[in-house]
Order: structure tokens, then C-alpha cells, then sequence
């Protein structure tokens, strides 16, 4: 029987530089039996996000990219496995039915596939993802609902934190494959091992890391352009080049109470997932050292009180700049 397996993400575990590779080499996967479609894939872009568009009914979707129906037309003319991937497909986790019945009318057994992270690290990573998108609430405000809801909406995006949840929305629709993802690791190279493929077999590169997460500076502007409709840019009032020094040479992070809120909300469901799939991902809060910049976090960088005092209070020098945060912080 002909496979199709469906990699569904998640957000910020490798999928763009795994979209890539595929996308880039879909002559070589062909030639040894898989198919990976042209249809629903955007310009500028490597992952059939037009379906998952389609299933979410999200703004973004455009018929030009191409429908399901017409992805099932190119899929009904291959003889051989497919491989499908989008991250925001994660988004539509819960309405994959349509999707699977007319995949599996065709033939195809239907295989999963799910990256997953620590909780902790995927926090700071998506926060600052969707800061580029045009996000403007504070970090507190974002964890608030990782820690109490366990999902983060946006738009039309839907992001599950609690794993547990996640896989059990997508066990009725097929095989899932769980795997861990690790920043430091190589996602391209696991996820063609699910094929029994090789990156030397397809001429992929390994080093390839699209989509790279930018420095705590750059993120800061684009937090404080979003929150003040680019009244405040901090690339002049708050010193840019003193926020670089400060915040660029280090792993600002998440606070130590912050982190042992995350991992207290989600070791239930991770430690489901670890029973289920020999799978550890759990964050050890105290795994993190203390941040740099005389103890100042993403939670006292990324919040609306910080933008105003340092829009009102900051002068051109790192003293100035963490002087202003201190206050800004001590005010809240």
C-alpha cells in the first residue's frame, strides 16, 4: 500500500529548513519513489501551508496556490509514497477529517509525523517568532496563557503546549510518529531517516537552518514598532547599538519562577508523553543560568511598561538603558 505521511510541525522544530530540503530536492526523492507535491505551496515558500489555510479557513489561504482537490489531482497521478508538510497544519489538528477520508479513497496509509520541544525553549522561540508577525503583548501576557490555558491563539493560528492534547487530536487520522526536536540537533536528517532515506542519498544539506531566530535586540524594535505603531524605535530613542551589547552577547532569558510555572503546568502531559514514547522533553527549570544584564528577563524586556519608560527615561548608554528597565520593573 502507498504511504502518505503528513508532518504537521510543530512551530519552530526545524519545518522550514525541512520544507526547504524537500522542496529542493524533490527530483532526487522522486526518482527514489516519493512524492513531494508542487500544489499548495506559496510563493516564497517551501510547506504546503495553503491547505492547512484551507482547513482553518485562515485569510491567508488563495486559491492560485492550489486546494486539496487540486493537491489530490497531483497526488492521483504518482504512483508511488507522498510526503506533505506544513507546520500550520498543527493549527488544524482537530480537522484533518475531510483530508484523511479522500488521502485514504486513494490508497494511501496515512503516517503522521510531529516534532516536539521543550515547552520552555518553545516559548521563548514562538514568542519571538510572532513578534515578527506583528505581535504586541507583553511576555507575561503570553505566558499567562501557556501556563494557565496551555494554548496560545493568534489570528488564526492555534498553538498547543500541552502535548498530550496535541497527539490525541491527531491519533484518529492516523499512525503518529513522535519525535524530539533539539536546536542543536539536525531535524533534516531525522525526518528523512522516517523514509529510510539519507541526506547524501538526496544531496541535502545538513548545515541548511532557514528561518533562524534573530538577536534579543532586533526583536525588542520589532516588539516596540508593534506596540507603538512605530511611534517608538528603539534603534534611536532606547541607544540600539547599548541593547545589542547588552542583550545580544547572552541568552536573555525567561525567568527562573516563570520556567517552574511552565514545567509544573505541562509535567502532566509530559509525563504522558514520556510513559507513551520513551519521549523526555521536560525542561528542567533551573537548566537555564540566571540572566545576564544584572538579572533582567524577556519578561521585564517584553512588556508595555518597559517601551514607555525607555521611550521617556533611557538615554544613549547601557547604564542608561538597564537603569531604565530596573525602574520600569520596580514600577510594575
Amino acid at each position: 500500500m502507498r504511504r502518505c505521511f503528513l508532518h504537521v510541525g510543530t512551530h519552530k522544530t526545524g519545518s522550514t529548513s525541512i520544507q526547504h530540503t524537500l522542496k529542493n530536492n524533490r527530483d532526487c526523492l522522486a526518482q527514489l519513489g516519493f512524492l513531494y507535491p508542487q500544489t499548495a505551496i506559496p510563493d516564497r515558500e517551501a510547506g504546503h501551508h495553503n491547505i492547512a489555510w484551507q482547513l482553518c479557513g485562515d485569510g491567508r489561504f488563495r486559491t492560485k496556490y492550489g486546494s486539496i482537490g487540486d493537491l489530490l489531482i497531483e497526488i492521483e497521478r504518482w504512483p508511488g509514497d507522498v510526503i506533505l508538510s506544513s507546520e500550520d497544519l498543527e493549527c488544524a489538528a482537530g480537522r484533518f477529517g475531510d483530508l484523511i477520508t479522500e488521502l485514504r479513497q486513494r490508497a494511501l496509509d496515512i503516517s503522521i509525523i510531529v516534532y516536539l520541544r521543550d515547552q520552555v525553549s518553545y516559548t521563548r522561540s514562538l514568542y519571538f517568532e510572532l513578534i515578527r508577525h506583528g505581535y504586541d503583548r507583553g511576555l507575561n501576557d503570553f505566558l499567562a496563557a501557556v501556563i494557565e490555558k496551555r494554548v496560545v491563539r493568534w489570528r488564526s493560528w492555534v498553538f498547543t503546549f500541552d502535548y498530550r492534547l496535541l497527539i490525541e487530536q491527531l491519533m484518529p487520522f492516523g499512525a503518529v510518529i513522535v519525535r524530539p526536536y533539539r536546536p542543536t540537533e539536525n531535524a533534516v536528517g531525522d525526518l528523512l531517516s522516517i523514509f529510510e532515506l539519507t541526506p547524501v542519498q538526496i544531496g541535502a544539506n545538513t548545515e541548511l537552518r532557514a528561518n533562524k531566530q534573530e538577536p534579543v535586540s532586533t526583536t525588542f524594535a520589532a516588539f516596540c514598532r508593534n506596540l507603538t505603531g512605530g511611534r517608538f524605535d528603539p534603534n534611536r530613542a532606547a541607544a540600539r547599538s547599548a541593547l545589542s551589547r547588552i542583550f545580544d552577547t547572552g541568552d536573555v532569558n525567561i525567568s527562573l519562577p516563570s520556567r517552574e510555572k511552565l514545567s509544573a503546568a505541562l509535567a502532566e502531559s509530559n509525563r504522558w508523553l514520556d510513559d507513551h514514547y520513551s519521549l523526555a522533553i521536560a525542561y528542567s527549570p533551573n537548566h537555564l543560568p540566571d540572566s545576564p544584564a544584572a538579572t533582567i528577563d524577556l519578561e521585564t524586556l517584553f512588556c508595555p511598561g518597559s517601551v514607555e519608560f525607555l521611550e521617556r527615561h533611557s538615554g544613549g548608554n547601557e547604564g542608561d538603558v538597564l537603569q531604565a528597565l530596573r525602574n520600569a520593573k520596580d514600577m510594575r
